[in-house]
């Protein structure tokens, strides 16, 4: 069995990368901080004996950069089974449907309501 403590992929991980030649690209941003989060969550089984783990990038639909880096990460993988991306508006919406608290409207508010900026940054008409 590898040392858990080393940076190196191993185990299930390890398995899932398309080649190593696609290491390179896992060593630099943005797909560096996806791929060291991965294999954290992976750790999760390997240290703590946990039977499942799965790794899950929550975020704004509107925010490309995002989604390129899920794409690219994505698709370095030949296994995504442990990986997953949920949009940050379809976990508000399931929160506040079932919570009388006022947080997920607030999150949204924060982080999803781009209309909201639009609004600021947008002349109202014509000058």
């Amino acid at each position: 069995m590898s040392d858990p403590r080393s940076p190196r992929p191993s185990g299930r991980l390890q398995g899932d990368l398309r080649s190593v030649a696609a290491l390179p690209e896992l060593r630099r941003q943005p797909l560096q901080q996806l791929w060291r989060d991965h294999l954290l969550s992976g750790a999760f089984r390997r240290v703590d004996a946990f039977e499942d783990s799965q790794f899950v990038v929550l975020y704004p639909k509107e925010n490309a950069a995002c989604r390129r880096a899920i794409d690219g990460y994505r698709a370095t993988l030949t296994d995504a089974t442990s990986f997953d991306t949920w949009l940050l508006e379809d976990v508000l919406a399931f929160l506040a449907a079932h919570t009388s608290n006022p947080w997920p409207s607030q999150v949204f508010d924060r982080y999803c309501d781009f209309a909201k900026l639009d609004r600021l940054l947008l002349p109202e008409g014509p000058a």
